[in-house]
């Protein structure tokens, strides 16, 4: 070993840049390890350019390989070349002389073999790298069990290749110090600039509540997750840290004059914050609006408002929505999302959903559903007319039903705010909630359609889309209330008294 080597010890790694991001930057990089909380296995930083992030990404991958004998490392970007040429070189300088790029430099603790794409390690480890664009390299990602996953520039990998190579996070090695078992981790960066429509910002930020303390409360956060794997509830986390920009003075001084010259391109990867992009249909979309709840105590005080689109060729979806009459808050509680049958299949599995709903106490029901299904379909009777009968058939009669055109048609355009807007209210005004697993593709909806998806009608999204719309649309906000006296006779008459908004 040359004297240089002598001098740069594994340490050295871990030397935080100078300035606020120091303490984030540190604790990025030693999450996870013996003497630090041990419990997230997913962890981001996200932020700025400049903040330091790739940098404390390699400082991590280096810092394990060392010290976890043997272990598997994936370095993953979403094309090779960009992680040899950007994130590769960023390693090097972080690794010093600890790691050679010349692969017969055998003295050095670590040295590049080209030929294999990785890094080898006299104790053993390796990082292996990969670039997802070629897919003979993403099946041996796949196909490999790692003790550590690194990803630079996450927001650009495809959010199910990221969850797939989660499940290889099983390698057993062991700390050369402590003799404590790895424990599993994916550690990432990621840049901002694609605002609150990417996936990341969904699986990290949203819904996510202060890890750190202080002044680091809003910027090293933390999110819950429960998942039922083979029948056994468990929980984990992921973390997330954010970096901002001007917080790294290791920087060059004069990095903010380059970006000014770039122009308003390069100045977005400036940007600290995860901002609602335009193209959303609903930035408005709150993580914390989910529920779980499977049962409510009383459904009486409740009505249920279906939001119908059909499709014959297209998804046909039906959404199902509890609104308290009391407190004027909307409970998404179900969805019905099928293809490729005719209109007496989905009526009467619909119908299914719709009795189970007055076995629990529901005393009105109100259907919302596209005019078209109100032409005729040439034998006769109308789609309408064939599922209306279906309904009233089954449907109790105690039970006030009512099947309804959920606009005029020929009257708004796609675009129109009117589709919207109600929708939106809810959102500002927290009386909206979606039930997080039975329906998913309308909270799905909330969080990823576009303008975009919607001009192009997106399969299923814009379907369940057009559904949610008709809902609210038709939402009963001002009701007559009726005396409890009197309940007994309204009830013995099949009759309340709305007053409907159109």
């Amino acid at each position: 070993m040359n004297e240089s080597q002598e001098n740069f010890t594994a340490r050295d790694v871990l030397t935080p840049p100078e300035g606020p991001i120091a303490r984030k930057w540190s604790l990025f990089v030693m999450l996870g390890e013996p003497e630090y909380p041990r419990r997230h296995v997913e962890v981001l930083f996200a932020g700025a350019v400049g903040s330091g992030k790739t940098r404390a990404l390699a400082a991590w991958v280096i810092w394990r390989a060392l010290a976890y004998p043997g272990i598997r490392i994936a370095l993953v970007r979403d094309t090779y070349e960009n992680l040899t040429r950007s994130t590769l070189q960023t390693l090097f300088e972080a690794a010093g002389p600890l790691i050679s790029q010349d692969s017969k430099d055998k003295d050095a603790v670590g040295y590049l073999v080209k030929r294999e794409n990785r890094i080898k390690f006299k104790n053993g480890s390796s990082i292996w790298m990969f670039g997802l664009n070629d897919p003979s390299s993403v099946n041996r990602l796949v196909g490999t069990e790692w003790g550590a996953v690194a990803v630079d520039q996450l927001e650009r990998v495809r959010p199910d290749v990221y969850e797939t190579v989660l499940t290889r996070l099983r390698q057993k090695v062991y700390h050369q110090d402590t003799g404590e078992l790895v424990f599993p981790m994916a550690k990432s960066t990621a840049n901002v600039d694609m605002g609150r429509s990417s996936w990341v910002w969904r699986r990290f930020v949203e819904g996510s509540v202060p890890l750190g303390r202080g002044n680091l409360a809003d910027d090293v956060r933390e999110r819950k997750v429960v998942s039922v794997v083979a029948g056994k509830r468990v929980t984990t986390y992921r973390a997330y840290f954010a970096g901002h920009f001007g917080e790294n003075h290791s920087l060059n001084e004069h990095y903010e004059l380059v970006l000014a010259a770039a122009g308003d391109t390069a100045k977005n990867f400036a940007e600290s914050e995860w901002s609602a992009s335009f193209e959303q249909v609903f930035p408005e979309w709150d993580g914390s609006l989910y529920y779980e709840t499977d049962e409510f105590d009383d459904y009486s005080r409740f009505s249920l408002i279906v939001g119908y689109d059909w499709g014959h060729a297209a998804y046909s979806v039906f959404t199902f929505g509890l609104w308290d009459r009391h407190e004027r808050k909307l409970y998404v509680d179900g969805e019905y999302i099928e293809h490729g049958r005719d209109a007496k299949d989905y009526a009467v599995t619909a119908l299914q959903y719709l009795l189970d709903y007055v076995r629990k106490g529901i005393r009105d029901i109100h259907i919302y559903a596209d005019p078209s299904i109100w032409r005729h379909t040439g034998v006769g009777q109308s789609i309408a007319d064939v599922m209306g009968g279906v309904w009233r058939e089954a449907i109790p009669r105690s039970v006030m039903l009512t099947v309804n055109k959920a606009f005029r048609q020929g009257t708004l355009r796609v675009t129109d705010p009117q589709f919207t807007s109600k929708l939106k209210e809810l959102m500002r005004e927290r009386r909206i909630f979606v039930h997080r697993y039975k329906a998913s593709t309308v909270a799905e909806v909330f969080k990823v359609l576009t303008w975009g998806d919607v001009t192009s009608d997106k399969p299923m999204l814009t379907d369940t889309f057009d559904s949610i719309k008709y809902l609210a649309m038709n939402l009963p906000e001002n009701i007559v209330t009726i005396d409890d006296e009197e309940e007994e006779i309204v009830r013995r008459r099949r009759k309340r008294i709305f007053a409907w908004r159109f």
